[in-house]
């Protein structure tokens, strides 16, 4: 019987760390290698966003550019929302986070929302996933 829980164990945190495999922040990373080869980044954005961008405003699309470097990143999905933060320091090691929200649109996740934050210390950066509207100054 022991054994029989031991093996249970493991099974449920393989099956675990397998759905991990399908993250947000994997989706997060595809569209980073994107904006470096060509303008195929646009196909992770909702048309929530996309429907709004035009040539003099589509440089806001490649809002990864202003982390140079990646320190952490929190997730959470709720049925078809999801909520991505990513801390990290930009180019003057100053200190920034995003808050992305994505939703889940004919299986795929895509960018819905994002809030691009310049934090004043590092210690002010959160360590869960938090969405857009949970960040914004209302």
């Amino acid at each position: 019987m022991k054994y029989l829980c031991i093996i249970f164990a493991l099974l449920v945190s393989g099956c675990a760390s397998f759905n991990k495999e399908s993250t947000l922040y994997t989706n997060y990373e595809q569209y980073k290698e994107s904006t470096l080869k060509s303008k195929d980044y646009i196909k992770y954005f909702s048309e929530v966003i996309t429907n709004n961008i035009n040539a003099s405003n589509e440089s806001q699309l490649l809002f990864s550019k202003y982390m140079s470097k990646e320190l952490h990143h929190y997730e959470r999905i709720n049925n078809k929302i999801g909520c991505l933060t990513v801390n990290g320091v930009g180019d003057k090691n100053e200190p920034v986070s995003f808050f992305l929200e994505y939703k889940n649109e004919n299986k795929k996740w895509l960018i819905s929302d994002i809030d691009v934050t310049f934090l004043e210390d590092k210690k002010n950066y959160n360590s869960k996933a938090l969405c857009p509207k949970d960040v914004r100054v209302k």
